[in-house]
């Protein structure tokens, strides 16, 4: 149930229930309200037979709810357009040059692992984000690698810049250095776009996030642990790290581009609002026949879970949350967004 965008308008096993029920609340088929709308999935399956208007307090679920609810109606042609637009643009050229070094260790360490040396793989799987600057790298080759980039970044203009906030962020935790180039590179498009087609293009750029990365479980709350806990380096590292950094993000972009360009254009003009869940029903409340809400069951439920794809839409340059646990202090492996929603109950 965690797994982000993988609805694209289907109406879900999980969602025909909630779908039954609030027909027999709302028999009318009125305007409905899906309040804590988190990826769309029920706001999506409403829209088939309502008026719907979603609402959720982060972006990265205003953009997915807007993109399905209200596709723009765009051809296969041109979605695979928009696709090699983004796959040819000169600061993809300029990104993979400055993450070279770090693309080659990485490579290097992937390969050196089906051999058995684990210890390049194991040393990059748990350094900090490249954003961390003069964080503490007891492998030489990795820290002269970060060196490098680091320096090309700075030298390209890149360094601090929301056009490589990916690679800056998420580079070596969750995507491969590589793909989290072309990532950054299919944002920068996006957001350069015309506002009606924007969302369809950022919803795109998220579910091949969603379909690359390189986690426990697919989902942003849990990067890779190279080690036990004992410390023994777990079995079939290399193959567990290889699995989702060799998927090619051109191509999953390209399929994800297809699947939206096939979405029906929407029988009534649906909303998608980021807003505070007590905010929308004060000043929106009126409005809606029914509301269906589902908020997390806990203060911080789902709160790590989405913290990648709000990031990649906001582009922000978020400060990074510091954990204290046992001997260490720093900050969070996931590179948690210290300001990440948590509901106050």
């Amino acid at each position: 149930m965690f797994r982000p965008i993988y609805y694209l308008g289907c109406k879900t096993a999980f969602s025909a229930p909630i779908v039954d029920a609030i027909n027999r609340v709302d028999p009318s088929g009125g305007h409905v309200c899906d309040l804590f709308s988190g990826t769309g999935a029920i706001g999506v399956a409403l829209a088939a037979s309502r008026h719907v208007t979603t609402v959720d307090v982060q972006e990265y679920s205003r953009v997915l709810c807007s993109a399905q609810l209200n596709p723009p109606g765009i051809s296969l042609k041109t979605a695979q357009e928009h696709a090699e637009h983004a796959a040819s643009s000169p600061l993809l050229r300029q990104l993979r040059e400055c993450v070279a070094p770090l693309v080659s260790f990485e490579e290097s360490a992937i390969d050196s692992s089906f051999d058995g040396n684990t210890a390049d793989l194991v040393a990059l799987v748990e350094s900090p984000p490249l954003v961390i600057d003069g964080a503490e790298i007891a492998n030489k080759r990795l820290a002269q690698a970060r060196s490098a980039a680091r320096a090309a970044l700075v030298k390209a203009g890149l360094w601090s810049s929301a056009d490589a906030t990916v690679s800056s962020y998420f580079g070596g935790t969750y995507f491969s250095y590589k793909q989290s180039a072309e990532l950054d590179a299919i944002l920068s498009y996006s957001h350069a776009s015309n506002s009606g087609i924007k969302d369809t293009l950022l919803a795109a750029a998220l579910s091949t996030a969603s379909s690359l990365v390189n986690t426990v479980g697919k989902q942003f709350a849990q990067p890779i642990r190279p080690r036990e806990k004992s410390g023994r380096i777990k079995n079939n590292l290399g193959n567990a790290v290889n699995r989702d950094r060799s998927l090619d993000a051109e191509q999953i972009y390209l399929d994800w581009m297809r699947r939206y360009s096939e979405l029906p254009v929407a029988r009534h003009r649906h909303e998608a609002i980021k807003m505070g869940f007590a905010e929308a029903l004060k000043t929106r409340g009126a409005d809606f026949s029914v509301v269906y809400a589902d908020p997390p069951y806990t203060r911080d439920h789902y709160s790590r879970f989405y913290h990648v794809l709000e990031t990649m839409c906001l582009r922000d340059a978020p400060v990074i949350s510091q954990v204290t646990r046992n001997s260490y202090s720093g900050p969070s492996r996931g590179a948690y967004r210290a300001d990440r929603h948590l509901l106050a109950y």
